[in-house]
């Protein structure tokens, strides 16, 4: 598969996944992450923005997310993007970690 969210990153700039919850209201400290790396020269490459299309959705989406792909196949495409990212940084404010989060660290734990 093709460095999909990066292929256009200037060789040496590092990447990084962000992992966390997007619903209920908990997006507030992803965007203060994606902000800080991004001021710092890092290129997040997961989620794609920082705002999502309906937190209230069961399953998250953002706005490049291709509405025909069901959730297993954007979830895998977020999995093999986060695997090709320098790092992953998992956004657990108050110590919450939801379900879909917890199968991402358990999968890059595996990888």
């Amino acid at each position: 598969m093709d460095k999909l969210p990066h292929k256009n990153i200037p060789p040496g700039t590092p990447t990084i996944a962000i992992f966390g919850s997007y619903r209920h209201g908990r997006m507030d400290p992803v965007r203060m992450a994606i902000a800080e790396f991004q001021a710092n020269g890092i290129r997040v490459t997961t989620p794609p923005n920082a705002d999502p299309l309906d937190p209230h959705d069961s399953f998250v989406r953002f706005p490049d997310d291709d509405p025909n792909m069901p959730d297993h196949e954007i979830e895998a495409k977020i999995l093999e993007i986060a695997k090709q990212s320098d790092a992953t940084w998992v956004c657990c404010p108050n110590g919450y970690v939801g379900r879909a989060t917890s199968y991402e660290i358990g999968h890059m734990k595996q990888s």
